[in-house]
């Protein structure tokens, strides 16, 4: 994270908080005219992104997973972004102030009154024709090149954390959570569900991981979640022999598990196995709710064990859980 003077660190998100940038701009000096064009290119990046967050507010409107939770820290993370760019240099709109404003710093210190260059700004929400125009173009452009590149280095961040060798089999619970959160929380955000339900499932699954599925050979299927290859599945499997419930008792049988080759394709999978199967809708319409969840893709038929989501929402309430995974999805 950018690091920012505290002084300077106030998030200017309303034009009206210009007006507290006019002590600024009493004094006949560059420096002060560089302050003041970037936090005013801080308020024009913030009000791009609201205004590009309701051009899609419609394609959103019935999306169970955009709740008011996911709205208010989208919030929060485009008023960091705002402050992000405009003290690593911004898309050049301060420097262009400076350029058209220093000229008549001698002649016309009222121009660095931040009042007057809010008059200069159209306040209407951007339209498609004005975002083309070639006025706004070239900032658009950077700022869609900033927030590309932002969410490529989180997605190179979340390979690169999955990249790192993690071991065949978890010594303790701590070591297995640890090692997997970075991979729970990016699923957790394409199902819409608290990192730490994944996290205990596949505990559960696995035995805090002691116990992952192998075939004969000893090669580890790094299968989490125990998700079976039926018809549906072309990779590789495994048979194993397993505990399955009938009509509520408890008995041996063999079945195919499906195979990977890391811990992320475990988690791929399960977030395209549970997304891609009409039954689990329910599960994913109560993605807010652990409880809620856990109990339609027990009734789904995700297991047989009878206390299956019991046992899981059990794990999720552990101190160990709470204390490292205590946090919603974003």
């Amino acid at each position: 994270m950018v690091s920012i003077d505290p002084n300077d660190a106030g998030v200017y998100t309303e034009l009206n908080q210009l007006q507290k940038l006019k002590s600024k701009s009493n004094r006949d000096d560059p420096e002060a005219l560089k302050k003041i064009a970037k936090d005013f290119e801080q308020i024009f990046l913030s009000m791009m992104l609201k205004s590009m967050r309701d051009a899609n507010a419609v394609l959103s409107k019935d999306n169970f997973l955009n709740s008011t939770q996911v709205q208010f820290f989208e919030e929060m993370r485009d008023e960091q972004l705002s402050l992000e760019m405009a003290h690593e240099g911004g898309i050049g709109l301060a420097d262009v102030l400076v350029k058209q404003l220093s000229g008549g710093l001698k002649k016309a210190p009222d121009a660095l009154d931040p009042a007057s260059l809010s008059d200069r700004v159209d306040k209407k929400p951007l339209s498609m024709e004005r975002l083309n125009s070639p006025v706004t173009a070239a900032p658009v452009a950077a700022l869609q090149s900033f927030l590309n590149s932002t969410e490529q280095q989180r997605s190179f961040n979340v390979a690169n954390t999955a990249a790192v060798s993690l071991p065949e089999r978890f010594d303790s619970p701590e070591q297995f959570v640890s090692a997997l959160k970075p991979l729970a929380e990016k699923a957790a955000r394409e199902l819409g569900v608290e990192p730490r339900v994944l996290i205990a499932q596949a505990a559960l699954e696995t035995g805090w991981g002691k116990h992952i599925s192998r075939d004969d050979s000893g090669q580890n299927s790094y299968n989490l979640f125990n998700i079976k290859a039926d018809k549906r599945w072309d990779g590789e499997s495994l048979a194993l022999d397993t505990t399955e419930y009938r009509n509520g008792v408890a008995q041996a049988e063999r079945a195919s598990f499906r195979q990977y080759g890391s811990y992320q394709q475990s988690f791929d999978d399960y977030v395209s196995f549970v997304k891609q199967s009409p039954r689990y809708r329910q599960a994913l319409a109560q993605a807010d709710d652990p409880r809620g969840y856990l109990d339609s893709l027990q009734s789904a038929g995700y297991a047989t064990d009878p206390r299956y989501a019991d046992k899981i929402y059990e794990i999720a309430q552990r101190p160990l859980m709470v204390a490292t995974l205590d946090t919603q999805v974003r």
